[in-house]
């Protein structure tokens, strides 16, 4: 499956914008904090809200037999003072991408050489985006803490060779400005792994953004410290998470297209996403009932038009039966920007192991359909998608600026066990 995460992540540019103008003071309370608590076999979640304030990341290492490939520093990191050379890449860690994407930039800078014959084509928000295939290279990655633009932890090297997706679209000024080039590890390396996602030090204060208003660089800091991402430590395939956390269960689907017309030459590497089976919404008496990818490259979480006509809150045309609750920019590599209506839904329910029940009460979520051409030609929509927001501290009011209100984490910590199929969320 095409990665969601590089058609969200314009939702930052955003956060870019409100530099230069100033921060206007928040004038709602923070929202109340996340909580859980049992109830019987129910664990109810709320608080959370319409977009994740940061994302995973971990460090990509690649090595052509036994030399690592090198690269100068770039040039935000030049600006910061940064002027060791680099001997792996950061990249966004995502459940939403079959591969490795490798942003233009990055392949230049490491010198990854490119299988001149060879075309791959990804489906993403805006239609099938040819990209090119690399040769065949050794990887390796490793965790991140604190700073992204620094590897955490011991390297752990992955199974045989891959070939690496390369994005032959530039990113956008404004997007390479606020994040620099984007690359993408996805379930290709996360099969492999037991993932443990540590969101303590996320989201600022977890309560209202109160900046100066007219004082840009107190803003920036608000926006670095806001941004801020989770840990990220790596563990091999035998590593247990605790006893009584929550553990849903996981079903791999082949998204691929890998025997598209479009494609020619040397294939990607690539594997199959993760999507949990029963997700049930209900609004106003309302009900849908499906399964929906969980994509950790998501910032928002999205359900399709037709659930979203099925809940009432779109008509038989697509219009919104009311004021949408909020909107948010969403755009990608492969088309422009398009402001797409969010709504707070009543309940949003996941069925876990031992009849417990994961519930978040007025989950924020985007209507937006995500549909993909599969090798039989039959043309697949998400029911849905479980974005960060749901997982991560997360934020309100990003569409008119400075968020004005952020939402701590639901949870203590999560884990993405990739060789036992399953998501596990250690409650708080």
């Amino acid at each position: 499956m095409p990665s969601v995460r590089r058609d969200l992540r314009v939702l930052v540019v955003i956060l870019l914008a409100i530099i230069g103008a100033g921060v206007a003071t928040a004038d709602r309370p923070p929202p109340q904090r996340s909580r859980e608590r049992d109830r019987g076999r129910e664990v109810v979640v709320t608080g959370t809200l319409e977009a994740a304030t940061g994302q995973p990341m971990v460090h990509l290492r690649i090595s052509d037999r036994e030399r690592v490939l090198t690269a100068k520093p770039g040039a935000l990191q030049e600006l910061l003072g940064d002027d060791a050379i680099m001997r792996s890449l950061p990249a966004y860690l995502d459940t939403g991408a079959s591969g490795y994407v490798i942003s233009s930039e990055t392949a230049a800078r490491f010198g990854i050489a490119r299988d001149e014959d060879s075309v791959y084509h990804e489906v993403g928000l805006h239609g099938e985006v040819p990209m090119g295939v690399s040769r065949p290279y050794a990887l390796a990655v490793a965790g991140v803490a604190g700073d992204p633009a620094h590897a955490a932890g011991e390297f752990r090297e992955l199974r045989g060779k891959a070939s690496l997706l390369l994005n032959q679209s530039k990113s956008a000024p404004a997007v390479a400005l606020v994040a620099g080039t984007v690359d993408v590890v996805g379930m290709a390396a996360i099969r492999e792994l037991v993932v443990e996602i540590d969101p303590g030090g996320m989201g600022g204060a977890g309560g209202a953004i109160r900046g100066g208003a007219g004082d840009p660089l107190a803003a920036l800091e608000q926006l670095i410290e806001l941004m801020k991402p989770p840990i990220v430590r790596l563990h091999a395939r035998g590593k247990r998470t605790k006893r009584g956390d929550i553990v849903i269960p996981l079903e791999m689907i082949d998204y691929n297209r890998k025997r598209s017309p479009a494609n020619r030459g040397r294939r990607p590497t690539v594997a199959s996403n993760p999507t949990i089976p029963a997700v049930t919404t209900t609004h106003q008496g309302k009900t849908h009932r499906g399964a929906w990818l969980l994509d950790t490259g998501a910032v928002v979480s999205i359900i399709s038009v037709g659930q979203a006509r099925a809940l009432g809150l779109l008509d038989a045309d697509g219009r919104p039966t009311r004021e949408p609750d909020f909107r948010l920019p969403l755009g990608g590599v492969a088309g422009g920007i398009e402001q797409d209506p969010g709504f707070v839904i009543e309940r949003l329910e996941i069925a876990a192991q031992g009849r417990t029940r994961l519930v978040f009460r007025d989950a924020h979520v985007v209507v937006r359909d995500v549909s993909v051409t599969l090798d039989d030609e039959r043309t697949v929509t998400l029911d849905g998608i479980l974005g960060l927001n749901l997982l991560l501290p997360s934020a309100t009011g990003l569409a008119t600026g400075m968020p004005t209100a952020v939402s701590p984490p639901p949870f203590s910590r999560l884990w993405i066990d990739g060789p036992r199929r399953r998501l596990v969320l250690e409650r708080r």
